[in-house]
């Protein structure tokens, strides 16, 4: 199991020692980090309570980290309906950063962005929805 996952484990309190939590942390997406755009990572909390994700930031640069909330499947931030959740955190070079919501969104979006361009390195997402 990879340092990410088991960090993730940690934090959404999985035990990893059960060999049915294995793979709690699932792995949701890689970008490029090599430009200045937004990554949005959108996933469907089906109902849970709780929602935990966490941004391995591979590059040289800081990547800006936020959370949205929405009703919508294709929605966007700035979407009518989409709200942001709580501040933007920092995913700092060569670092990682994990944040859990109780919000009761059907969709939640992550989204990632760097305000310098970074060295082309990956930046990964993993989720992990908290059963009820």
């Amino acid at each position: 199991m990879a340092d990410t996952e088991i960090a993730l484990n940690k934090v959404a309190g999985i035990n990893t020692s059960a060999p049915r939590a294995m793979n709690a942390a699932a792995y949701y997406g890689e970008f490029d980090g090599d430009d200045t755009d937004y990554h949005i990572f959108r996933t469907s909390t089906s109902g849970k309570s709780k929602f935990t994700y966490l941004v391995d930031n591979l590059t040289n640069k800081d990547c800006t980290v936020d959370l949205w909330g929405s009703f919508a499947e294709d929605s966007e931030p700035g979407d009518s309906g989409t709200i942001q959740i709580g501040g933007s955190i920092t995913a700092s070079a060569t670092g990682a950063i994990h944040d859990t919501t109780a919000d009761g969104f059907p969709w939640l979006l992550v989204r990632c962005k760097f305000a310098d361009t970074p060295d082309s390195k990956v930046v990964t997402v993993y989720t992990y929805v908290v059963p009820n």
